[in-house]
């Protein structure tokens, strides 16, 4: 194939493959906010500027993480951003709640355990999710991937 007009595509809309048997989609994250975040950095350094780093993973095992901006000093961070990681094969997201150490201060903290969350593809609609501290989710960030 050395031209485009010399493809032709025989996949039903959404697949794609050699027997177009796998389903591609888009994956887009809204990461809204989060709630009651603890310190990491320890007594007398500050509150925490905590961020979201969003990790995709597709069939063929390609990952692309993208993450929101920081929010200096704060432990009710709103967000409200969204994260585009266009049209693959998406199989899982990893979702990690982080606190910003910045260059000179280390490696950066997390916050909340990691939420991996999987679905079938193609997926559709939205829902609103929450990666919470425990079970009685008194700290919690706030997000939905359609």
């Amino acid at each position: 194939v050395d031209q485009v007009s010399d493809f032709t595509c025989i996949c039903k809309r959404g697949f794609t493959g050699e027997r177009c048997e796998r389903a591609i989609g888009l994956l887009q994250v809204y990461v809204k906010r989060g709630y009651n975040l603890p310190d990491s950095d320890g007594f007398g350094a500050g509150r925490s500027d905590p961020y979201v780093r969003v990790t995709g993973y597709d069939e063929d095992r390609k990952t692309m993480s993208l993450r929101t901006s920081e929010k200096s000093g704060t432990h009710y961070p709103v967000w409200n951003q969204n994260l585009f990681f266009g049209y693959r094969s998406w199989k899982s997201i990893k979702i990690e709640v982080m606190d910003a150490d910045g260059f000179f201060n280390g490696k950066d903290d997390s916050l909340l355990p990691i939420g991996i969350f999987t679905f079938s593809a193609p997926f559709s609609g939205s829902r609103v999710h929450r990666i919470c501290n425990s079970s009685t989710c008194s700290r919690w960030v706030e997000f939905s991937f359609t």
